[in-house]
């Protein structure tokens, strides 16, 4: 992701691009879950993470997870949140990623599990796995 180190503002969107088509997306906010108070004021939140049917299984998904991580700790945050549905393999995934759940709740028609991670500021090349397949991230907005 070569603007990662310009990106000082959140809300913002990662994009992973291979060949030059868009595989995966995730977006950093500062809130989610609207209209569910047991959250206000859980900053900031890891959102919408989307990748292609064709592209999957091939470590983009926890790649972008991990570089929302090195983001939102390069803004100084300490920890990140999300919300996924319960027992789905979203959540598998970022269980596997040291995400922890501090919560259920029935939100948006489905039952949901709330995550926390503990961030840290990693290097870049610690983002993702070296057996994923090459692709370029880039961060629009903020």
């Amino acid at each position: 992701m070569a603007s990662q180190a310009s990106a000082d503002k959140i809300p913002g969107t990662l994009i992973a691009v291979a060949d030059g088509t868009p595989v995966g997306v995730v977006c950093l906010t500062g809130q989610d879950m609207p209209g569910y108070p047991p959250v206000a004021g859980l900053t900031p939140w890891l959102k919408g993470p989307y990748v292609a049917p064709s592209a999957r299984r091939q470590g983009i998904g926890a790649t972008l997870v991990r570089r929302c991580e090195a983001w939102a700790a390069s803004l100084g945050h300490q920890t990140l949140y999300l919300y996924t549905e319960s027992n789905s393999p979203a959540e598998s995934l970022y269980r596997n990623l040291n995400w922890q759940p501090i919560q259920t709740a029935h939100y948006d028609g489905a039952a949901m599990t709330v995550m926390q991670t503990t961030l840290r500021r990693p290097f870049l090349e610690d983002c993702g796995p070296p057996s994923a397949k090459p692709c370029s991230y880039r961060h629009h907005g903020g």
